[in-house]
Parts: C-alpha cells; sequence; structure tokens
C-alpha cells in the first residue's frame, strides 16, 4: 500500500482549524480510488511538545493509482482547498508502507 501524507504543524486557532479540516475531508474522499483516510493527532514527543499537530495518510492501492488521483479533476480541487485554509501549515509527502510484526 502506498500513502499520500500531509503533516499539518500547530494552527493558531485549532478548534477553527479542525472544524475546516472535517469539511476539507469531504473533498479528498472525493478523490478516485482513495482507499481510506488516516487521521492522527500529535499528543506529544520525547522531549516535550511535538512540531506536528495533525498527520493525515491518504491510502492507495499503488503508486499509478496514486498519481492519477491526486492528478484527477478530484485530486487538484483537494490540493487547492487545503492550500486555501493550510498552505503555511502542511508539508506533503509519498510514502510506501511496509509492515513488520513479532
Amino acid at each position: 500500500m502506498v500513502k499520500f501524507v500531509a503533516t499539518y504543524t500547530k494552527p493558531a486557532d485549532p478548534e477553527a482549524f479542525d472544524k475546516r479540516y472535517q469539511e476539507h475531508l469531504a473533498v479528498a474522499l472525493a478523490m478516485p480510488n482513495v482507499k481510506g483516510i488516516r487521521l492522527s493527532k500529535a499528543t506529544g514527543a520525547p522531549r516535550g511538545e511535538s512540531p506536528v499537530y495533525q498527520i493525515a495518510e491518504v491510502l492507495y492501492e499503488n503508486a499509478d493509482t496514486m498519481m492519477a488521483s491526486l492528478s484527477s479533476r478530484e485530486g487538484i480541487k483537494a490540493y487547492k482547498d487545503v492550500m486555501a485554509f493550510a498552505k503555511d501549515l502542511v508539508k506533503m509527502h509519498f510514502a510506501q508502507e511496509r509492515e513488520y510484526g513479532r
């Protein structure tokens, strides 16, 4: 599985950010071939407060599907939407998931 990962630094108004992000989720979920979206809120770091506020993972079956989704009309709409409210807070990444267990 591959992921489009967006990390967000702490917004000036977390409550307003969270409300607006809920609206953004509907836009992001409209992108084609999205298998799901995982959201995580940072709760701290080993040495105190984390510089990360939220991590969003958009899940795809493979890299080709992800790239087609992100470059689709809906993907461009999602990008423009997040830039409208979080352009100074977000960093975007591509990731390949590997799972290890005991």
